[in-house]
């Protein structure tokens, strides 16, 4: 009985605590509506359940190399409850409710954009992994990423005590890991199962690198800002051309084309337009160049201008000028 009426005087919460946007680049805790979240206790959600701990490892170090991932174990988030809102007492609470606020505001954006269908194959992810291993025992990092191995599809969250927001509470960082499940799910040249099939026309350098540009993209475009991540190699206002590819890191590659992209977000005024040839063109290369082994970031960007001049044909001059001036090489569509 004694339980039953603490269960009953227990404050049922309608917010919970978290690293909010503010819109110009910085975050503040303050509390947000729960949105997905069931069970803040549980780390329990719509798009999928957090877990502490997990490992990516190898099933047969002398074998196959068969990528094993092996799961966490349940969340139980210390915390109180004041004034309606849910307040987490360790960190692991504070990224997960930070982390799904902001997955879920990008997914709701998606979802308006008319990718729903992909999103339904993609949520609910098997598992949110907070302090997740990778790889080894010894090799963990301060990081968020999305994880597509061992028949797991989820994202790994990370501590991280050397930034103001931690990157698993980061919206930019979130909707740049999204991106990564986004383009999993719906692109099949990214695809975790045909990877190797991938890899075999194209390098995983050019691979990576368009796959990171895409995801920075997606982060920028959709909080309309170039300097969003919390990196500042990484910002897209800052022009960059194929000099500055470093071939020992395909990030810069995708720094390249994603600043590229952007530059054209600034001439035409759109973001979501933007976005969406940008997707168009990743999408496009899959379905023609297949089978052709072209050059991968290349080819990204010369079918994002195609698709541009379908729809902003007076931007001729602007964009065959800006391809030329980034990649040294001219555009199938100005040579016409």
């Amino acid at each position: 009985m004694l339980l039953w009426l603490l269960s009953c005087a227990a404050p049922v919460p309608d917010r919970i605590l978290a690293y909010a946007w503010q819109g110009d680049g910085t975050h503040d805790i303050e509390p947000v509506p729960l949105g997905v979240i069931d069970d803040p206790v549980r780390m329990v959600t719509e798009l999928g359940t957090g877990y502490r701990g997990g490992y990516l490892g190898f099933d047969d170090l002398f074998g196959d190399l068969n990528v094993e991932v092996r799961g966490g174990a349940p969340v139980h988030v210390q915390h109180v409850v004041l004034d309606g809102v849910f307040v987490p007492q360790d960190e692991q609470g504070l990224i997960f409710a930070s982390f799904f606020h902001h997955l879920s505001g990008v997914r709701d954006e998606f979802v308006e954009l008319g990718f729903g269908d992909v999103l339904d194959e993609l949520f609910p992810v098997d598992g949110i992994y907070f302090g997740f291993t990778m790889l080894t025992e010894l090799a963990s990092f301060e990081n968020a990423a999305f994880l597509s191995a061992g028949g797991v599809d989820g994202f790994v969250l990370f501590p991280d005590g050397n930034r103001d927001v931690p990157l698993g509470a980061h919206n930019a960082v979130v909707r740049h890991e999204f991106s990564h499940g986004l383009v999993n799910t719906s692109i099949e040249l990214f695809d975790n199962d045909r990877i190797d099939e991938a890899e075999a026309i194209i390098s995983s350098f050019e691979l990576t690198g368009v796959d990171e540009g895409f995801a920075d993209l997606v982060a920028a475009l959709t909080l309309d800002d170039p300097s969003a991540l919390p990196i500042a190699e990484r910002d897209l206002s800052v022009r960059r051309t194929i000099d500055d590819i470093d071939r020992d890191d395909p990030y810069s590659l995708g720094t390249v084309l994603a600043s590229f992209v952007w530059r054209v977000r600034e001439r035409i005024g759109d973001p979501e337009a933007t976005l969406l040839l940008a997707y168009e063109a990743l999408e496009a290369w899959d379905r023609e160049a297949w089978e052709r082994g072209e050059t991968f970031a290349l080819r990204f960007a010369d079918l994002f201008v195609t698709r541009v001049l379908e729809r902003y044909p007076t931007e001729r001059s602007f964009l065959c000028e800006q391809f030329e001036g980034r990649f040294q090489a001219q555009a199938s569509s100005c040579s016409l």
